[in-house]
């Protein structure tokens, strides 16, 4: 039997006003940072192996710095794709592994080759619902969450749990996109089109915003180890840097609260994905 790896995480996490920390969501074709690696870099080297081979969609341009960054710890080759014809890839693993943006690929590149972060574990991870019900069932703090069928869902959401405002996000988004923020005052004239794309509704915790800043904090777990953070801030709270939020380094009393948490969510993900 195959087994699932999830290699590298990319897990958000938030501070509520109260100190306690929030799991928001796990990535698993994460953006990362040098900031993040403390003294992790070997690790993460080893984690991408000596030569790493990127599956992207023909026209996505990754950024120079992330290609850098990856080329700083690994061989790094780029194969694009058109019309999901897939390149004809037989690697020698674990020497060479393969990194796929589709999650879709991955059961047929799987065939012949590592993939970094299992076929399984991305189809958890891009289902933004069945992230939190995994989560949540761990006894991790995660925001009360619903999946939205009808606005109707979306108001019930909100009175019944006396919220003041909530969050609503593509079921399968990334980069912050589509994400908006609802409040009471916006029931009546709320409108929105759930035919063309799924979403979930979810409580929207309240953050220690000191200075009119909201922060979230990115983390990097490489093969179940913590390999440290970076600190997203932005003055909206949607604090995603492709929307101009700003990095920081996290304080190092941070990153000793970070570590089981992260590593704990990681294992449960790992374990949720056996029954999808």
């Amino acid at each position: 039997m195959r087994k699932i790896n999830f290699d590298l995480a990319g897990l958000d996490l938030i501070i509520d006003k109260n100190g306690k920390i929030w799991f928001i969501e796990a990535n698993s074709f994460p953006g990362f940072f040098a900031e993040q690696f403390n003294d992790k870099k070997d690790h993460i080297s080893k984690t991408l192996g000596e030569n790493l081979i990127a599956v992207l969609p023909s026209g996505l341009e990754l950024s120079e710095r992330y290609i850098n960054l990856i080329k700083s710890l690994t061989n790094f080759h780029i194969e694009y794709v058109e019309n999901d014809n897939l390149p004809n890839l037989k690697t020698d693993p674990p020497r060479t592994k393969v990194i796929a943006w589709k999650s879709k690929w991955k059961p047929i590149l799987e065939k012949n080759n590592y993939i970094i972060n299992s076929s399984e574990i991305s189809a958890l991870t891009s289902d933004k619902f069945k992230n939190y019900e995994a989560i949540s069932s761990a006894k991790i703090n995660t925001p009360k969450t619903i999946l939205a069928k009808s606005p109707q869902d979306i108001k019930k959401f909100i009175k019944e749990n006396n919220f003041k405002q909530i969050i609503l996000k593509p079921r399968y988004g990334f980069r912050g996109e589509d994400i908006s923020i609802i409040g009471n005052q916006d029931l009546k004239s709320f409108k929105i089109d759930l035919d063309k794309k799924e979403y979930i509704a979810q409580e929207f915790i309240e953050v220690d915003s000191k200075n009119a800043l909201y922060k979230d904090y990115r983390i990097l777990v490489a093969q179940n180890k913590y390999c440290g953070g970076i600190m997203r801030e932005s003055h909206r709270p949607v604090v995603n840097i492709s929307l101009g939020g700003e990095l920081k380094q996290i304080p190092n009393s941070l990153n000793e609260q970070f570590q089981p948490i992260s590593e704990k969510i990681v294992n449960t993900l790992i374990n949720s994905s056996r029954f999808l």
